[in-house]
């Protein structure tokens, strides 16, 4: 479990928080790890690792009011552009297989997200007591960001069918998430980690899937692809024809 040596701040709220109630992160407090058993995997560098690098990307004490409000906005717009863009995209093409896939890699992420709550739980920033948060959020798992998993399952689906404009527009605004949900003190580092495997993982087996359900139901129509055209299989003669 991560902790401060200073103990919470003050006002500090582990079901909600918001805005009015910022506290600067990390401003003179030590950090110290315990020892209990929810410590993240039971790594403590990794912890330690995980607080520096949110020390560098968590909003300060001086940060202006524009950094603020980006790091809000951002922390949610780049969710509704991939989900658009991703819908343009399905229905300008036609894809019904980049259709199925996204929904079995979305399913599949929630699964793990899942799995992550039972056996990987961690705090949130705020909720370990590391300042509070700029927008309103429970204090439930961390791991993974789901916000992020979607952007970067988009990015890691298009890259595996090599429609890289599309997967580099998906990477980038995953990044631009990812900064902003650990900016606005909602999410560490290390979650962002996680997502970018778990979209990996996910998308991987996603297209798998739709691939080998593809060919099989072709393969019962009596059709299969060659060169990507579709042939039939054993086409009739020109006896049957007639």
């Amino acid at each position: 479990m991560l902790r401060r040596s200073g103990g919470r701040p003050a006002g500090f709220d582990e079901n909600s928080t918001d805005a009015t109630g910022y506290c600067s992160p990390l401003s003179g407090w030590p950090v110290s790890i315990s020892n209990s058993s929810s410590l993240m995997y039971g790594v403590p560098n990794l912890e330690a690792w995980n607080i520096v690098v949110f020390q560098g990307l968590h909003a300060s004490s001086g940060a202006t009011r524009l950094a603020i409000y980006l790091g809000v906005v951002l922390a949610e717009l780049p969710v509704y552009l991939a989900a658009a863009l991703a819908l343009w995209a399905l229905v300008a093409r036609r894809d019904v297989r980049m259709a199925c896939a996204i929904a079995i890699a979305c399913l599949l992420g929630h699964y793990v997200e899942v799995l992550c709550n039972q056996f990987a739980y961690h705090d949130r920033p705020f909720a370990a007591g590391y300042g509070s948060a700029l927008i309103k959020h429970s204090a439930n798992n961390s791991m993974p960001s789901s916000h992020v998993t979607f952007v970067w399952t988009l990015a890691a689906l298009y890259g595996m069918k090599k429609h890289w404009r599309l997967a580099a527009v998906f990477g980038c605004l995953g990044l631009v998430l990812a900064w902003a949900r650990i900016f606005t003190g909602l999410h560490w580092p290390l979650d962002m980690a996680g997502s970018a495997a778990t979209a990996l993982a996910s998308s991987f087996l996603a297209i798998s899937l739709v691939r080998a359900g593809w060919h099989m139901a072709r393969r019962a129509r009596g059709v299969q692809e060659v060169g990507g055209q579709a042939r039939a299989v054993n086409p009739p003669s020109r006896e049957r024809r007639r």
